[in-house]
């Protein structure tokens, strides 16, 4: 009997043991219950079935009809594709935590040495998912750009044919099937199978030096592998991969050379926007309703690149002081934008706020309010306000990432591309309400937009800086990270 009570005795302490170690494991767990939510919440929008009906919503949102058909198969058989193919990076990610939980659980890991390892490897595993997320949101956009785009090259089609009643135009049937393919070409989603590859989570008693070493080798492979004269496509790879091997690397979520890339990669992005060529439709259309059409996409296209301004201008008008008149500037020119939008949001044309600039405008009064002035941020909220309800219900605000231009030595220049953005804009909303003379106006503000988003007017000063503190972050790369940086961004 007494044989018998000891041996409960000592299975139950064995048993108790185990509670507590799968108790300490409980964080462990918590994050692993992150992965998975992740993973699902990409799913329920891009999964199989799910991703068609994203995409029509979007379409929808553009103003697309005709090219509405493509959202079955540019969903299942584009969006479901690049989700299965990032997936293999969650996956991965759940499998290295649960090292981590039965290492603990096994008494190999104290939790506080665990939690010390995951703590930054979570940070790195957030900025994935974040590039993830961007990138299947730019997906969607630019489907939808190129959708709407072939709605155009559609009536062009059969305005080429007799037995319409319009004059059909060979060249403009051309551009816009150039201008379709652009569009999708100037999305800012990664390449899939290399983020899907990608891991963030290290292995119990893995030394972080390995870490770095391979970072380095990462750096040096994008390097070698760029070509001399590489087109928009293997740049903005390029840009994504260098940014996956500066956060192995230990890179922080903040760090000033992930924000420098951020912002020249969305300069190139939102330069493919090609405004120029819409005003000149709009400019040469016949029919009130056709130029009305261009106009609004010239306009959205406009406020999105004015969005990416905005809180940059706002941090360098801080920086200036109030002295200078710079901050007060910035908003009368935003009430006056604000004012005449109110006119025209609303109207046949379809011309409205888009996500990226009221997310631009939060993000301006974000800046002004971290630095102390929360006037300035409550004058930039009630404009939002009073852009959001003069278009009506329903607007989305699209995350920002707010970015100061740390290290990219870059004085005045967003205060230009938000001057002319404005002025472009205003333009527009001239020429929707009749006045077709601030079409030449939105053309002139547009030629100066496209030289403030030129990325090469920005990396003399952010290749040199970035470089060193890639140096910094992954010792030996200064050579290879200048080579990388001129090639995407020269």
């Amino acid at each position: 009997m007494q044989t018998l009570s000891l041996l409960s005795f000592v299975t139950g302490l064995s048993l108790l043991a185990t509670s507590v170690a799968a108790q300490e494991a409980d964080p462990i767990y918590a994050y692993i219950d992150k992965v998975e939510a992740a993973q699902q919440e990409l799913s329920e929008r891009y999964g199989y079935d799910n991703a068609p009906e994203t995409l029509d919503a979007a379409f929808r949102a553009a103003g697309v009809d005709w090219a509405r058909r493509y959202t079955d198969p540019w969903g299942n058989n584009g969006l479901f594709l690049d989700l299965d193919a990032a997936s293999s990076f969650y996956h991965r990610a759940e499998e290295d935590l649960e090292k981590w939980a039965d290492a603990v659980e096994d008494g190999d890991v104290s939790v506080d040495d665990a939690i010390s390892e995951l703590v930054p490897a979570m940070e790195h595993f957030d900025r994935v998912h974040q590039i993830i997320e961007l990138g299947f949101q730019d997906e969607v956009l630019t489907m939808a750009e190129k959708a709407w785009w072939l709605d155009r090259h559609e009536e062009e089609a059969n305005c080429l044919l007799p037995i319409y009643d319009c004059e059909g135009d060979r060249a403009a049937y051309e551009a816009t099937k150039a201008a379709a393919e652009r569009a999708r070409a100037a999305s800012r989603a990664p390449d899939w199978h290399w983020i899907g590859g990608l891991d963030v989570i290290p292995d119990p008693g893995v030394d972080p030096v390995e870490a770095r070493r391979q970072a380095t080798e990462d750096v040096t492979q994008i390097s070698d592998t760029l070509p001399d004269d590489p087109d928009f496509e293997m740049r903005r790879q390029a840009a994504v991969k260098l940014q996956g091997a500066i956060v192995a690397a230990g890179a922080t979520s903040d760090d000033p050379v992930l924000g420098a890339i951020d912002l020249a990669r969305e300069r190139q992005r939102l330069a493919q926007r090609d405004v120029e060529s819409l005003l000149d439709r709009a400019a040469s259309a016949e029919h009130p309703v056709y130029r009305d059409r261009y106009l609004a996409r010239a306009g959205d296209a406009l406020m999105d690149q004015a969005g990416h301004f905005a809180p940059q201008a706002v941090a360098e008008a801080l920086e200036d002081g109030a002295e200078s008149g710079a901050l007060a500037d910035f908003l009368d020119s935003l009430q006056r934008l604000s004012t005449q939008l109110d006119d025209v949001f609303g109207s046949e044309s379809g011309f409205g706020p888009t996500g990226d600039f009221l997310g631009g405008l939060n993000a301006a009064a974000e800046v002004a309010e971290m630095r102390g002035e929360e006037a300035t941020a409550s004058e930039i909220a009630g404009i939002i306000n009073d852009i959001g309800g003069a278009a009506g219900e329903g607007i989305y605000l699209k995350p920002f990432a707010t970015q100061f231009g740390a290290i990219t030595g870059q004085v005045g220049q967003a205060r230009d591309g938000w001057d002319a953005t404005s002025s472009a804009i205003q333009g527009v909303a001239d020429a929707v309400g009749g006045d077709l003379t601030g079409l030449e106006r939105a053309e002139a503000a547009a030629d100066q937009v496209a030289e403030a988003l030129n990325p090469e007017n920005m990396v003399s000063a952010m290749v040199e800086g970035a470089a060193g503190a890639f140096d910094t972050l992954i010792p030996g790369t200064r050579g290879a990270a200048t080579n990388v940086l001129a090639s995407i961004f020269g």
